[in-house]
């Protein structure tokens, strides 16, 4: 994308002067969707593992304490416009990001499989329905 961003802005628009406009905000958005997409894939492994609440603090702090006046300071105070703007939520995707990073290097993996298996057991015996399920799809799955 980042090599067809002109075709691409004159698609969009046929003015030469935001198509040209258009083309200056592509490196931003393409450095705030980099940071979305990790984000996201952190986001994915801290559900799997169960932890939520880590990943809303991270988020509300990131985007609503810093990115959000960071934009607001950029585009308006500093009258930097739609750059300071697009900066400011970079610089809060970017806090976010450091935040999920710190956080996984410093979890207890085994710890959390342990938890995981122990509630998985839990459940399992709570449901005794759920147990003859399972034995049953084992039994058969082991024949296959």
């Amino acid at each position: 994308l980042f090599l067809v961003r002109e075709p691409l802005a004159l698609l969009l628009n046929k003015d030469p002067e935001v198509a040209h406009f258009i083309t200056s905000l592509f490196p931003y958005c393409f450095i705030y969707v980099f940071l979305e997409g990790y984000h996201y894939l952190v986001s994915i492994f801290l559900q799997a593992v169960g932890i939520y609440g880590p990943a809303v603090i991270f988020l509300s702090v990131n985007y609503y304490l810093i990115g959000l006046p960071c934009a607001y300071v950029l585009g308006f105070v500093y009258e930097k416009g739609v750059y300071g703007i697009w900066i400011g939520f970079i610089i809060g995707a970017i806090g976010e990001c450091i935040c999920f990073t710190v956080y996984i290097l410093f979890l207890d993996l085994d710890k959390e499989v342990t938890r995981i298996q122990s509630s998985a057991h839990e459940e399992i015996e709570s449901e005794p329905e759920t147990e003859v399920l399972v034995k049953a799809e084992i039994s058969q799955a082991s024949n296959v």
